[in-house]
C-alpha cells in the first residue's frame, strides 16, 4: 500500500515539471512576423578611397658620387678635402661649432677646420 500512496505525489510532481517546461519554451515563429534583418557588419581597417588620387611624388635619388670615399681620413683639413671633393651644394654651421658640407650623395662634418665624420648617402646598405 505504501508504494501506491507515493504514486499520486510522483504523478503530480511530473505534471508540474511538464507544465513548467511547457511554459518556458518559446513558441514557434509565425509566418506573419517580419524577420529582423541581419545587422550590417562594421567596416574595419583603413577606409577605401573611391576617388582616384594622384600617384605619390617621385623622390629624387642621390647622385652617384664622383669621388672616392676611400681617400677620406679623419683629421684632414678643409683644403685637403676640397682637393678631393667638388664644391658642396650648401654649407651649414651649427651652434656647437660643427660645419656640415652637404652634397647630393654625402655629408661631411668638420670641427675647427678638420674632418670629423662623414656619411655616404648614396650607399645602401653601408659597406663596412
Amino acid at each position: 500500500m505504501r508504494v501506491l500512496a507515493g504514486a499520486p505525489l510522483l504523478l503530480l510532481t511530473m505534471a508540474a515539471m511538464a507544465l513548467g517546461i511547457a511554459a518556458c519554451s518559446t513558441p514557434p515563429e509565425s509566418p506573419h512576423r517580419e524577420q529582423p534583418s541581419a545587422p550590417e557588419t562594421p567596416e574595419l581597417g583603413i577606409p577605401r578611397r573611391s576617388v582616384r588620387t594622384p600617384d605619390a611624388p617621385v623622390l629624387r635619388l642621390p647622385r652617384a658620387p664622383q669621388v672616392s670615399f676611400a681617400e677620406l681620413r679623419v683629421g684632414m683639413s678643409t683644403a685637403e678635402v676640397s682637393g678631393i671633393f667638388p664644391d658642396p651644394v650648401r654649407i651649414e654651421t651649427t651652434t656647437r661649432g660643427l660645419e656640415i658640407w652637404h652634397y647630393d650623395f654625402a655629408q661631411l662634418m668638420f670641427r675647427n677646420g678638420f674632418l670629423e665624420n662623414w656619411f655616404n648617402l648614396g650607399e645602401y646598405p653601408p659597406q663596412r
